[in-house]
C-alpha cells in the first residue's frame, strides 16, 4: 500500500515494522530460555499501540486518504 500511495516515509515506517518484528522475537527466544517476559512485553505492547499505531499508522491513513481524494 505505501509503495503504491508512492508515501513518502516508507522506508522509516517499514524500518519501525522490522524493529518490531525484531524485539518480539527477542522476546520470544527469552521466553523459551525460561524468562518471565509478561511485564516487559505487556509495556512493549502498549508502547507500541501508543506510539506506532495512535500516531505513525495515524499519519500514514491521512495520507492515504489525502491521496485518494486527489483527482
Amino acid at each position: 500500500l505505501m509503495a503504491e500511495l508512492a508515501y513518502p516515509k516508507t522506508k522509516q515506517h517499514r524500518s519501525q515494522h522490522e524493529r518490531f518484528r525484531a524485539q518480539l522475537q527477542a522476546f520470544k527466544e527469552a521466553a523459551e530460555g525460561g524468562q518471565n517476559i509478561e511485564r516487559l512485553l505487556a509495556r512493549f505492547l502498549k508502547t507500541w499501540v501508543q506510539n506506532h499505531i495512535r500516531f505513525v499508522d495515524k499519519e500514514l491513513a491521512a495520507f492515504a486518504k489525502q491521496r485518494a481524494t486527489q483527482p
